[in-house]
């Protein structure tokens, strides 16, 4: 059973990748109410469910881009 990590906030922009094999990699480019889009590189645009997606690299929200200028 594959085991899932704590629920991540994935949001417009995170690089993601699919969570059940192969090497699809994409980036989030819109958000629906309980489906994400993924832009896979090399491949389609699709509409996927939360659990079928592993966060790669989040890009920095807003308070944290302020503490980095400091």
């Amino acid at each position: 059973m594959l085991k899932r990590p704590e629920r991540e906030i994935m949001k417009k922009g995170d690089k993601v990748k699919y969570a059940f094999g192969g090497e699809f990699v994409g980036v989030i480019v819109e958000i629906g109410s309980n489906m994400l889009k993924v832009a896979w590189h090399g491949h389609t645009t699709e509409w996927m469910p939360r659990y079928a997606l592993e966060l790669i690299e989040s890009l920095p929200g807003p308070k944290e881009i302020s503490d980095e200028s400091r």
